[in-house]
């Protein structure tokens, strides 16, 4: 199993997404921060264990995302001195059916459209009164 996986596998910008991180230790202390496109989580691990080490997986819900891509940076460390470091990149497209503005006339288009609006009021305001 890798150390980071992504769900759902491929996002879309109106899916939430978690990152989910394996671990085994015993934790002192572990956290996560996203920088920009970058999250970057951590997990520092105790030299000492009282018992037989615990492990699994921590599911971090980020949400939903805009389109783009994005990196995952999961640094282990013990007794605060970095032993690993993974990484993941992932690509959250657009959503399907996302509306796109795409402008249907151009600057001349608008002044015709402006002319033909006062034209009409003009005739429609001659008919009115005369």
């Amino acid at each position: 199993m890798d150390a980071i996986s992504i769900s759902p596998p491929n996002p879309d910008s109106k899916t939430p997404v978690t990152i989910s991180v394996n671990w085994s230790g015993c934790i002192l202390d572990a956290g996560m921060e996203k920088t920009a496109h970058t999250f970057h989580i951590h997990f520092n691990y105790s030299d000492i264990c009282f018992a037989a080490p615990p492990g699994g997986v921590d599911n971090i819900s980020v949400g939903v995302l805009p389109p783009g891509t994005y990196n995952v940076v999961y640094d282990v460390l013990t007794e605060g001195v970095l032993q690993l470091t993974f990484t993941k990149s992932f690509l959250v497209a657009p959503a399907v059916g996302a509306v796109t503005q795409v402008p249907i006339v151009g600057a001349g288009g608008a002044c015709i459209l402006v002319l033909a609006l006062v034209a009409s009021a003009a005739l429609f305001r001659r008919r009115l009164h005369g």
